[in-house]
């Protein structure tokens, strides 16, 4: 997912930044005094929510019945839901923010975890605790995940789906089998498992297949777990530090394990498993369509359906986790989250909203499903299942991202996902299944280092991820990549981490 740079400028910290009121008779704003939407005599107030993404077609139909139902419950209260598109998030939210535009609600997502420690978003205890339902949906772990240091509660969670442990891996379960091969339980196995199943995959697709990674940020947690020295954390947005489970914070670049990492990657490299294309075009998403999938650190069932409606009916995946008996990490319990900006006039306004909104499974299903009976239908018996109907080329008629607004125990899903991956998502994890890592909760401020920050994100992706991903050898190019990232200010950015998590930590 994109960053929101421009939500961590300096300059941005001393804009007022948004007004989230509601216009009077006069066009001037509502301010706090009236509290808009509050009451039963209440204006009714429109609650403006940015989050990334092209608009839905039927959003405006979407929004009408949801506005009804709002208009039904009494709640003196409209929404107007903003999708901007993924090339134009950052510089159309920096602009709003910049200009004062009103609005309401900010998306943030799991990798913009640090404007959360700007100053920028409304401390929404006192109002919670006004809203002991909705503070109530999410567990202990889930708000200190919103709460900064500070001990402020700066944002609402989405938490669309129970988060899973790092270092899961997908890999072509349907070729295995035709090929006689047992699912690889070790790297090396895993490697030469690969080697065959690309063979098979390109000579029956005619066309290239590869290993591919969710994002080339990412570390290869899938790998880390087979190491003597697991559990630990690598940060997942430009893998500068190692974080292990008492909370010591080194560099992950100047790691064994990543020189591991770096030589495995470098083995599929000469192996032909690693595309030449991947730091420009990452293909992930797209090589189901085409069916070429072998293996991948992201994949799910919705990779299965993909293959299959591709024209590979007997496709599958086996999703698992090497060395399986090692400890499961889990970073955070909440990928994604919803916050109001600091100068909001009406801040309960918008906490009563979201209480109404996470009140009825109905309001969040409409948003993300649609209408019952236009875009998508009831599977009869079964609670979570859905048929959702398509037009003529096989797209969904609606489609809406859960991850921004979504609650799962209001989760719905295709009727041929299967049982188990519906449980998986669903299900809160068993206590003793894994280990919570210390970052979690954990929010960086990156203004102290800034500069080091922006100059370390341009150098790793030029200097490291070659030899991430095997492209050059690590003995010969990593010498000269270190010292860039020394002369960039690495070791002041470790050292300010660890000083803010031993803060946090409470060490």
């Amino acid at each position: 997912m994109k960053r929101l740079a421009g939500l961590l400028m300096a300059g941005i910290m001393a804009v007022s930044v948004i007004a989230c009121g509601t216009a009077n008779g006069n066009g001037e704003t509502a301010g706090a005094a009236e509290t808009a939407g509050t009451g039963d005599n209440a204006e009714v107030y429109t609650v403006k929510w940015v989050m990334p993404g092209n608009e839905p077609e039927d959003l405006p139909e979407i929004e009408e019945a949801l506005n009804k139902k709002l208009v039904d419950d009494g709640m003196n209260l409209q929404v107007d839901i903003v999708r901007i598109p993924w090339d134009a998030w950052e510089q159309k939210t920096n602009l709003m923010l910049t200009t004062g535009e009103e609005f309401g609600l900010l998306h943030i997502m799991q990798d913009q975890g640090s404007v959360m420690s700007k100053g920028v978003l409304y401390d929404l205890s006192e109002y919670l605790d006004k809203y002991p339902d909705l503070k109530g949906r999410f567990d202990e772990q889930a708000w200190s995940e919103m709460t900064t240091k500070d001990g402020q509660i700066v944002a609402v969670p989405a938490q669309w789906q129970v988060m899973q442990p790092l270092g899961q891996l997908s890999i072509r379960k349907d070729v295995l089998d035709k090929l006689g091969i047992p699912l690889p339980e070790t790297a090396d196995e895993v490697m030469e498992a690969a080697v065959k199943i690309k063979e098979y995959v390109e000579n029956e697709t005619g066309q290239k297949a590869y290993y591919w990674t969710q994002n080339t940020k990412y570390p290869a947690e899938w790998l880390e777990r087979t190491y003597d020295t697991y559990p630990f954390y690598v940060d997942r947005v430009n893998n500068l530090w190692k974080v292990d489970q008492d909370g010591k914070v080194t560099s992950w670049f100047e790691s064994e394990e990543f020189k591991k990492d770096a030589q495995y990657y470098r083995e599929m490299y000469k192996n032909g498993l690693i595309s030449p294309d991947l730091l420009t075009k990452n293909e992930v998403w797209e090589v189901q369509n085409k069916g070429t999938v072998i293996m991948g650190d992201c994949y799910n069932w919705g990779t299965v359906k993909g293959l299959r409606d591709a024209g590979y009916p007997e496709a599958d995946l086996e999703f698992y986790f090497l060395n399986e008996d090692t400890a499961r990490v889990l970073p955070l319990t909440i990928g994604n989250m919803n916050g109001i900006p600091e100068s909001c006039t009406n801040p309960e306004a918008v906490i009563k909203f979201l209480d109404w909104f996470y009140s009825d499974a109905s309001n969040v299903q409409l948003v993300v499903y649609g209408i019952e009976g236009k875009h998508y239908n009831k599977v009869e018996g079964e609670e979570k299942k859905i048929e959702i109907l398509k037009d003529d080329a096989g797209m969904a008629l609606y489609q809406f991202d859960n991850w921004e607004v979504g609650y799962y125990p209001y989760s719905l899903f295709d009727r041929e996902e299967p049982e188990e991956s519906i449980i998986q998502q669903t299900t809160p994890l068993e206590e003793g299944t894994f280990v919570t890592s210390p970052v979690a909760g954990f929010i960086f401020n990156e203004e102290p280092v800034i500069t080091e920050m922006a100059n370390l994100t341009n150098e790793v992706v030029s200097s490291m991820y070659p030899i991430k991903f095997g492209f050059v050898d690590y003995e010969e190019a990593y010498d000269d990549a270190i010292a860039k990232l020394k002369a960039a200010g690495l070791d002041k950015v470790i050292e300010e981490y660890q000083k803010q998590l031993n803060e946090y930590l409470g060490k």
